[in-house]
């Protein structure tokens, strides 16, 4: 799974936390092995936030075309999402690899059914729901990352592995 560095994934959105509740679609793809690109756009198919990562740096645009260098600085301008996740865990937990952990779970067929991951002074919890199969890869398709009263479902439909 640490070998899998060019690849695509696409897949909807669920957000929701106390007040509100979003549907996006995404797209996501690793191109490099620390370069990565995450679109959100909406149900209309208009760019919510489209998120650019290397080892450097972080560039994120809003729908509005203002540009932050994290979602901690977003979050303060922007409230499609209160949370502030750790963007470069995401290539991680989509390929199913706990990395720094504070815990993990392997469910009964070997494959990883959930993460207990601190960041800064918050913890985050990625539950994987769902696996399906790519090649010779088990890849997750249903995950649930957790954080105070934030739920994030990423709803996998396809891996294009390169």
């Amino acid at each position: 799974m640490f070998r899998l560095t060019n690849y695509q994934i696409k897949g909807n959105i669920i957000y929701r936390n106390n007040n509100n509740r979003y549907y996006l679609k995404f797209f996501f793809q690793q191109y490099k092995p620390h370069e990565y690109r995450f679109i959100l756009t909406n149900l209309f198919g208009f760019k919510e936030l489209d998120i650019h990562i290397t080892k450097k740096i972080t560039k994120i645009i809003d729908r509005n075309g203002n540009q932050y260098s994290s979602i901690r600085e977003m979050t303060k301008n922007n409230n499609l999402f209160n949370i502030n996740i750790p963007l470069q865990m995401l290539p991680y937990w989509f390929k199913g690899i706990p990395i720094n952990p504070l815990s993990y779970m392997i469910n009964h067929h070997g494959l990883l059914s959930n993460i207990v991951y601190k960041n800064r002074q918050n913890i985050f919890i990625i539950k994987y729901d769902g696996y399906s199969q790519q090649d010779i890869f088990k890849l997750p398709n249903n995950i649930k990352i957790k954080y105070k009263y934030n739920v994030i479902t990423f709803k996998i439909y396809t891996w294009i592995l390169e």
